[in-house]
């Protein structure tokens, strides 16, 4: 059970804080269940999560786990190009976002930059869904990096590359 105070990631939300547990006072809410009350770090709003439904809710990493996957960021394997349409690689991608845990975020994210990349001209531009799960997992994973790192979150991008070519310099 999560506790007042806490940090959580929820799903597609993104890292929150558990501003309460119990029942809220909302009318047609379910008063014989629990909930937490959550409010993003994003932007303030109020999300009530049944206590009895939380599998979508996970604590944030610490610092230990931060700093273990920007050590193996290069070993993650971007997810599959679905070159049959957007409708499975938005598939594809959702499964990622809701796998609660940040492996399936960088998956997203490598595909999208793949995709992005794949053509020297530069003219390759992305696809409205790539754009929308690109920021969505930028979102996710650079507020629960900054929050375990205790970095600013307009810092991490570079934070992220900084670490990415010290560990492509170390050796194996």
């Amino acid at each position: 059970m999560f506790q007042t105070g806490q940090l959580v990631v929820y799903g597609g939300e993104g890292v929150c804080q558990v501003v309460d547990v119990g029942v809220p006072h909302l009318s047609g809410i379910d008063i014989e269940r629990t909930y937490y009350t959550l409010c993003p770090v994003s932007h303030k709003v109020m999300i009530y999560v049944p206590t009895d439904r939380a599998e979508h809710l996970r604590p944030i990493m610490t610092r230990q786990q931060a700093e273990s996957l920007l050590a193996h960021l290069t070993d993650i394997e971007p997810l599959p190009i679905q070159s049959s349409g957007p409708f499975l690689q938005r598939e594809s991608y959702d499964a990622a976002l809701h796998s609660r845990d940040c492996i399936g975020l960088v998956r997203i994210l490598k595909t999208v930059y793949a995709k992005q990349h794949r053509n020297p001209s530069g003219r390759h531009t992305l696809g409205r869904i790539d754009e929308e799960y690109r920021k969505r997992a930028e979102d996710i994973l650079y507020s629960e990096f900054s929050m375990a790192l205790d970095i600013p979150r307009e810092q991490i991008p570079s934070f992220i590359q900084q670490s990415v070519g010290q560990a492509e310099k170390e050796p194996s």
